[in-house]
């Protein structure tokens, strides 16, 4: 028996051509087919795991893009200063929030789980946990497609030419220490029970037009109020290195 073709309208395997192909400019117009028990094709379904926790990423590093940009959420972008629309960026992350949320909702309702902590990086790695669960399901192509769409039209905005992002560490006022999974808080509140909540990590937002590198801005992935300057460099990295001391 022939297994079905992948639901997701995304779907083409290149070098692969049905019926009416339009030739020599087709770089593939047939689907692969969908996995044992599953409605979607091997690929797709490990992309289905993969763009949640990539769409949530990209909403924190859209609001890097706001932050840098100065001005509170409603300022409007500099022109050519090569800041993507403000109102796009801000309708971009809560579109990324209200579609991650609608697939957890779903998940947690139809497989009587319990939803995760509501902050949007918990929320893309839970969708990304049972993403097997909803490739096997009637929403499996919408899910695929949804997703992968989310990601690639917030990625242009998240990093516009001459800008990208770097990880510098841990957060030195979330005290970080490290632990098994990296970087974790020192100190959770009494009586806390599960496993150790991470520190915040330090995102630097470098421009190209910077000669030097320094990053335009710092901030806390975790906590927004901590955030540094570029004029405030050195004394951010006076508190970095207090931190690796203690923890030494």
């Amino acid at each position: 028996m022939t297994p079905p073709l992948c639901l997701n309208p995304r779907c083409k395997i290149p070098g692969r051509h049905g019926d009416g192909c339009d030739g020599p400019t087709c770089r593939g117009c047939l689907k692969g087919w969908a996995a044992d028990t599953l409605r979607l094709c091997a690929v797709c379904t490990s992309r289905l795991g993969e763009n949640p926790v990539k769409a949530a990423e990209l909403w924190h590093e859209l609001e890097l893009v706001l932050k840098a940009a100065g001005g509170g959420e409603h300022a409007s972008s500099k022109p050519g200063s090569g800041t993507p629309p403000r109102d796009a960026v801000v309708e971009m992350r809560a579109e990324i929030r209200h579609v991650l949320v609608s697939w957890a909702k779903l998940i947690g309702e139809q497989r009587n789980v319990k939803l995760p902590a509501d902050d949007v990086r918990s929320i893309g790695e839970f969708v990304s946990r049972h993403a097997i669960w909803l490739a096997a399901t009637e929403y499996a192509g919408e899910a695929a497609d949804e997703l992968a769409g989310l990601v690639s039209r917030a990625y242009p905005l998240a990093y516009p030419s001459g800008t990208r992002s770097l990880t510098v560490g841990p957060c030195p006022l979330c005290g970080g220490v490290p632990g098994n999974n990296g970087w974790v808080v020192e100190k959770l509140p009494r009586g806390f029970i599960g496993p150790p909540r991470r520190s915040g990590r330090l995102e630097a937002l470098v421009r190209e037009r910077d000669q030097d590198k320094l990053p335009s801005e710092v901030y806390c992935d975790m906590v927004s109020e901590h955030q540094w300057p570029a004029t405030a460099w050195r004394q951010l990295d006076r508190l970095v290195m207090a931190r690796k001391r203690a923890a030494a």
